[in-house]
């Protein structure tokens, strides 16, 4: 008789996204199994050894070296600056730099959506960009997040959720929580009122370059 091998077991979708997440902050794997059975139960946390294969596959090749003020050209600090104190705060310090290569992605979110939360969600989107571009696997998910602007709630959300409903976009399981992340914080009152802010002092620097010329 011969015996069928066993296929691995399947990951709930909400574990894969929690792992996913824990290991783009280079949390040990470990730590990983430690937290996942905290929040999950020890009856559904994965295997220290799957974590570990796991873990292996979502950690990119990434060359490049920290990122510091320093290497920052004209506004670039503005826009990654925000993103490194979330990764710190997150991380509660365990996570203290960004490399070149994601404050280069975080840059590019950030020139692309201006009005996009610099949270660690934003942080998450970056490395899952150079994760795919560096295996050179499809990025039309998060491309479609970002052309939509669902958090900018009103008509760009209800267009996001159009295409979602009728699947000219389909989200892998970490983008889909971290843009319901990103959307949730966008709703709320206090950054509402801080992008208000900002977006009047910036048409407020225009008027004043316009002036001086």
């Amino acid at each position: 008789m011969v015996r069928r091998r066993r296929g691995r077991p399947h990951i709930p979708d909400e574990i894969q996204v929690e792992i996913e997440r824990l290991a783009y902050l280079e949390v040990p794997s470990a730590e990983i199994e430690k937290r996942l059975k905290q929040k999950f139960g020890e009856a559904v946390a994965p295997s220290l050894r799957t974590i570990q294969r796991l873990v292996a596959k979502l950690t990119p090749t990434d060359p490049s070296s920290p990122w510091s003020l320093a290497d920052a050209e004209g506004d670039d600090a503005e826009l990654i600056l925000p993103v490194l104190a979330s990764v710190i705060e997150k991380t509660e310090g365990e996570r203290q730099h960004l490399t070149r290569a994601e404050a280069d992605w975080i840059e590019r979110i950030r020139r692309a959506a201006p009005d996009l939360p610099p949270t660690v969600e934003l942080f998450w989107l970056a490395r899952d960009y150079i994760l795919r571009t560096e295996r050179e696997e499809s990025t039309a998910d998060i491309d479609a997040f970002l052309a939509f602007a669902p958090w900018r709630l009103g008509e760009p959300r209800q267009r996001y959720l159009n295409a979602l409903g009728k699947e000219w976009t389909t989200p892998s399981p970490l983008l889909d929580t971290v843009a319901a992340d990103i959307i949730e914080l966008a709703a709320d009152e206090e950054w509402l009122r801080r992008m208000a802010r900002a977006r009047e002092s910036s048409r407020e620097e225009d008027t004043d370059v316009r002036e001086t010329r």
